[in-house]
């Protein structure tokens, strides 16, 4: 009898193991996947209309990436558009 019931747990053991390497393969698959890319890319003249509000060239001082995120300093707000400044744009 207790052969048996080693049997059994044993089998058991064995099914939870492939189970969970099944599972596990699968998690790995589709977090290795790669996003699609967008495919028309970056809209040029959507980041002109931008740079143009900000006043261009002699309006900006710095412009630095932080967490995907574009922080820029203007020397004079109200250079900048009011479009720009309300989130239209």
């Amino acid at each position: 009898m207790n052969n048996i019931l080693l049997a059994i747990t044993t089998l058991s053991y064995v099914m939870l193991a492939i189970l969970f390497i099944v599972l596990l393969s699968i998690l790995v698959f589709f977090l290795a996947r790669k996003k699609p890319t967008p495919e028309g890319g970056f809209d040029v003249e959507y980041f002109n209309l931008i740079y143009e509000a900000l006043g261009g060239t002699e309006n900006i001082i710095q412009a630095v990436t932080a967490h995907h995120r574009l922080q820029i300093t203007v020397v004079n707000m109200k250079k900048v558009s009011l479009m720009l400044r309300l989130g239209v744009l």
